[in-house]
């Protein structure tokens, strides 16, 4: 089993892989190279992309193993976007959440009273009814972890 954690803006994730049996001997390969040998391991992978784990573990003499293929994408949170239906940049679009899970996205304004919230962002949300300025969000991943900001309205 494994969770990415902390898929925030500039930063690759770390994926952290745990299995149920402490007392197995147990080796994580990662992208093809020994990594560790306990139960659990967190890897800070160097790029976003595809990555090959591969998790051995040792029973007595019986080796099983399983290989999973990973990818990681890069989010690109834009703090700007300009909802004057002229058909660019109407919807605030987060690349890198699209297949992901349920991403939870809220927007404040700058007294921090909530003007928008959905437990799964689409890239729609397009401003409506909201005057230029600036505006705060969070955006919480599946995993719980989150990224919060700041983004601009110009129309």
């Amino acid at each position: 089993m494994f969770d990415i954690l902390g898929n925030c803006i500039g930063k690759v994730p770390v994926v952290s892989f745990t299995h149920n049996f402490e007392e197995l001997t147990t080796k994580w390969y990662m992208d093809g190279e020994l990594q560790s040998d306990y139960a659990s391991y967190a890897h800070q992978f160097s790029e976003y992309g595809l990555h090959q784990i591969l998790v051995e573990v040792d029973t007595s003499g019986c080796l099983f193993s399983d290989n999973q293929e990973i990818e990681l994408k890069e989010l690109h949170v834009p703090n700007i976007f300009t909802p004057n239906n002229d058909g660019t940049n109407d919807n605030y679009v987060i690349r890198g959440i699209e297949d992901t899970g349920k991403w939870k996205f809220e927007v404040h304004n700058r007294w921090g009273k909530l003007i928008y919230d959905t437990e799964l962002y689409d890239n729609t949300w397009d401003g409506a009814n909201l005057e230029d300025g600036t505006y705060y969000y969070l955006l919480t991943a599946p995993d719980q972890t989150y990224c919060k900001g700041w983004v601009q309205i110009i129309r």
